[in-house]
Formats: C-alpha cells, structure tokens, sequence
C-alpha cells in the first residue's frame, strides 16, 4: 500500500526530530551545557509524539471488521489527542 502524505510527513518529521536528538545529546555530551540537555530532551519528546500520530495513522487504516463495522479511522483522532 502506498503511504499516504500525512504518513510520509510524520515519517519525515520523526526521521528529522532522531537525527536533532542524537545531534543534541552529543552536543550535550561534548559541552555539558544544560541548555544542550533541555533541547535534547525536548527534541526527544517531539520523537515520541511523532511516532504516536504514526501509530494512530497505522491503526486507524485497518480495514472495518466485525467488531467495528464502520472501521477503526476515528482511532488517529484518539492517538493524535495523546501526542
């Protein structure tokens, strides 16, 4: 299945948000800055909010079943709420 263009924009962004926390924390470790600490301890929470709105676009394009007859789309509002 293709990804969407909201899936490769949280992709995206969840491939930038790794790369600036592992930058940060280096940065971190090389200076001992406490600013460096805090933004990459921010840039780690972005990471994590990004891979929660991945999660609800994962789960919420399961195809309806019996349980759910109208399908499981309203699951990335839930997901999205969380992040």
């Amino acid at each position: 299945m293709a990804a969407t263009s909201s899936e490769k924009s949280v992709l995206a962004a969840l491939a930038v948000n790794a790369v600036l926390t592992v930058v940060k924390s280096i940065a971190f470790v090389m200076t001992g800055s406490g600013a460096m600490l805090s933004e990459s301890i921010h840039s780690f929470a972005d990471l994590m909010n990004q891979a929660l709105l991945y999660i609800g676009i994962k789960r919420g394009d399961r195809v309806a079943d019996k349980e759910f007859q109208y399908g499981y789309g309203r699951e990335r509002f839930v997901w999205a709420l969380m992040s």
